[in-house]
């Protein structure tokens, strides 16, 4: 399993050679957890794909609460 917290910022162009690098690494049977608190067009897009063959369309909990600390 591979988890990646912050993956808004994770999947923007700064980090990309570092997650191929990465991803390369990884077995390609894996399971890859994406968590993140901000929405950008990125994972809006990632969480829209189609999924491959083989694999399932990804779970994404979306919530509206407003959370004051």
């Amino acid at each position: 399993m591979q988890v990646l917290d912050e993956a808004d910022r994770l999947l923007t162009s700064s980090f990309t050679s570092e997650l191929s690098f990465l991803f390369n690494l990884l077995p390609r049977d894996r399971q890859t957890c994406l968590f993140t608190a901000t929405i950008t067009p990125s994972i809006e897009s990632l969480a829209d794909d189609p999924p491959k063959p083989g694999k399932e369309k990804p779970f994404v909990y979306r919530t509206n609460e407003v959370y004051v600390v």
